[in-house]
C-alpha cells in the first residue's frame, strides 16, 4: 500500500500549480461559476505558483507533514484566501478542477512552447494533442469511462468511479479495455510506435526526462517536457485487492502489443517511467493491472 510521503501531501499544490494552470491556459478553460467567492480561472492562474509556495512552507512546519495541518495552515494565507474565496482547500481544489472537467487527465503543459491540436473521445471530452516527429499523440491521459476502468483516489489509495478522482491522471484501464478505448481515428500505440517516440526524442536513456511533465513527480523526479507529452505519474491499480500504488512516483502506459513470457498469465508491453530515472523503458505487465492510456493518431 502507498504510504503518505511528501509527494502525496503535495497533491493539493500540484493540482493548484499544474492541473489548474493547464485547465486555465486557454479560452476553453476560462470558466467561472459566478459564486462561492472564487476567482475566474484566468484571474486565479497567475497566483497558483504562490499557492504552491505557501503549501511548501506549511509542509515544513507541520509535524510528520500532516495534510490536515498543512491545509489549515494554508487557509490562513492571504493569497490562498484570495484564490479560494475563504473555502476549504479541498473545495477550492475541486472548484478549479472544473475548469478542465471537460478534458482528459493531466498533461498538456510544462516546458513545451509549441502548438497543440485537439481530439474528442466518444463521450465528447476534449484532449490536447501534440505532434512529435511523424506521430501525433494525446498530450493528456485518456479519461473515457468505458469497460474495466477506474479513477484513483489519492486519499484512500483505492480505485473509484468518482469522476473527480480522474481529473489529475485520467482513468486507469486493464489491457483488454485499453485496446478499444481510444477515439475514432486514434488507437492504442504498438510497442514499435512507443519505440519510435522514444527514438524521436533522443533515445531511451533520456526519454523519460524529456517526456515527463515539469511538475507532479515526487522527490525531484520532474522532467523538462521538451515535446509537450507531459507524462504524469499515474501509478497503477489492482482491482482484485482493491488498492492502488506508485502514483506520484511512476507510471506505465499500455501498448497494443502482447508480451510473450514463460511466466503464467497474460502480459502486454508498456512504456514505463519513474521519478528516479531519466529513462523511458519498455517492458511487460500483467494485463489485469489498471494503468493509464495515451492514444496515437492513425
Amino acid at each position: 500500500m502507498k504510504t503518505k510521503t511528501k509527494g502525496f501531501l503535495l497533491t493539493a499544490s500540484i493540482v493548484l500549480a499544474t492541473t489548474f494552470t493547464l485547465s486555465c491556459s486557454g479560452d476553453d478553460g476560462d470558466k467561472d461559476d459566478g459564486g462561492g467567492g472564487y476567482l475566474s480561472c484566468a484571474e486565479a492562474a497567475p497566483l497558483f505558483g504562490a499557492v504552491e509556495a505557501v503549501e511548501d512552507a506549511c509542509s515544513q512546519t507541520c509535524p510528520d507533514e500532516d495534510d490536515n495541518c498543512i491545509f489549515s495552515c494554508m487557509e490562513k494565507d492571504e493569497t490562498v484566501k484570495r484564490v479560494c474565496g475563504g473555502n476549504s482547500i479541498g473545495a477550492c481544489k475541486n472548484h478549479y478542477n472544473t475548469c478542465g472537467s471537460e478534458s482528459g487527465g493531466g498533461g498538456g503543459g510544462g516546458g513545451y512552447t509549441g502548438s497543440y491540436g485537439s481530439v474528442k473521445d466518444a463521450a465528447g471530452k476534449s484532449y490536447k494533442t501534440v505532434q512529435i516527429g511523424t506521430q501525433t499523440w494525446m498530450a493528456q491521459n485518456l479519461n473515457y469511462a468505458f469497460g474495466v476502468s477506474k479513477c484513483l483516489n489519492e486519499s484512500s489509495g483505492k480505485p473509484t468511479d468518482n469522476e473527480a478522482d480522474c481529473t489529475k491522471y485520467g482513468r486507469l484501464y486493464d489491457w483488454a479495455t485499453a485496446k478499444t478505448a481510444c477515439p475514432s481515428g486514434w488507437h492504442l500505440p504498438s510497442k514499435n510506435e512507443f519505440e519510435t517516440l522514444v527514438t524521436t526524442v533522443g533515445g531511451s536513456s533520456t526519454a523519460g526526462t524529456k517526456l515527463k511533465a515539469t511538475s507532479g513527480w515526487s522527490s525531484s523526479g520532474n522532467g523538462t517536457d521538451n515535446y509537450g507529452f507531459s507524462a504524469l505519474p499515474g501509478g497503477d491499480c489492482d482491482l482484485e485487492n482493491n488498492w492502488c500504488d506508485h502514483w506520484g512516483n511512476s507510471s506505465s502506459w499500455w501498448s497494443a502489443t502482447e508480451y510473450i513470457t514463460n511466466l503464467s498469465g497474460d502480459y502486454a508491453y508498456t512504456m514505463h517511467m519513474t521519478r528516479s530515472s531519466e529513462e523511458a523503458t519498455l517492458g511487460g505487465l500483467g494485463t489485469s493491472v489498471l494503468i493509464p492510456v495515451r492514444c496515437v493518431k492513425n
